[in-house]
């Protein structure tokens, strides 16, 4: 049940991912061309893809080896803060790339990267419910972490909810056209 719960945890992340591609951009390098600003941005989101499912896959054996629940909970402690800065990380490159020289380019920006922030926060605020987790009742342990992590992935939804609001058809088609960005899937508004 665990592991489920992570899988619903790493869809989360994603969805962050596509909002980004989709809405975000930066105020630091000035205005660019949308198609600019995909080159820019797409890199960066496939590696973020691959570090989110990397850490998925390197707690889910983390936990599965570990010899304690303490081990586990420090494991879970560990992805949180490696994903927190993941976050914060792919925020500053959007704002690092530049606003897209597109309608409401730089409202674009700035809700994408509101949006990873939020996430970065919440799950900065959700690490106090893991360091509360009990490790000394494995079932107690297991459901426990079943709760939070449904917590988590509200709080992530709930953080990148105000994205959606603001579309660009050419922001859409320079990431659904942009060969990095169409490897993983991130060409379309979510």
């Amino acid at each position: 049940m665990f592991f489920r719960e992570r899988r619903m945890w790493a869809a989360a992340t994603l969805m962050v991912v596509a909002l980004a591609a989709c809405g975000g951009g930066g105020g630091g390098g000035g205005k660019v061309s949308a198609k600019e600003f995909a080159a820019k941005i797409c890199p960066n989101l496939k590696k973020f893809v691959a570090d989110a499912s990397n850490l998925q896959q390197s707690v889910q054996t983390q936990i599965g080896s570990s010899s304690s629940l303490e081990d586990a909970k420090n494991a879970l402690l560990d992805a949180l803060d490696t994903l927190a800065t993941d976050f914060s990380e792919l925020s500053q490159t959007i704002k690092d790339a530049g606003t897209p020289d597109v309608d409401n380019g730089e409202e674009l920006v700035s809700k994408a990267t509101q949006a990873l922030d939020n996430a970065h926060d919440a799950i900065v605020k959700d690490k106090d419910k893991v360091e509360a987790l009990p490790t000394d009742n494995p079932q107690q342990f297991a459901t426990q972490v079943q709760t939070v992590f449904q917590g988590i992935q509200s709080d992530i939804q709930a953080s990148t909810s105000l994205g959606g609001n603001v579309n660009s058809p050419e922001l859409n088609k320079a990431f659904a056209t942009d060969p990095t960005c169409k490897s993983i899937g991130a060409g379309s508004t979510p």
